[in-house]
């Protein structure tokens, strides 16, 4: 879980103002891993930065999606049978 240590409007969320001791991001937003990067370091406009990662918490950072096969080399469709 990330905190916001620097009041700032996310320009890639519809300028949604995060408040200083707020939780980034916010529900119903799900930034990339480019993203937590960039505004937890002073590579950003501020260039300072603007949240942390709270020590002891589990980040939720979008998840990488990898298509799986069969034995056979065929995809698995979501149900598990094999098209």
């Amino acid at each position: 879980m990330y905190k916001v240590i620097c009041r700032f409007a996310d320009l890639l969320d519809m300028r949604h103002v995060y408040e200083v001791g707020d939780e980034y991001p916010r529900k119903g937003y799900s930034p990339s891993s480019d993203r937590f990067e960039e505004l937890s370091t002073n590579r950003n406009k501020l260039h300072r930065p603007l949240i942390e990662l709270v020590p002891g918490t589990v980040t939720e950072e979008p998840e990488e999606v990898t298509e799986k096969t069969t034995t056979r080399g065929r995809r698995k469709a979501k149900d598990g049978n094999a098209n």
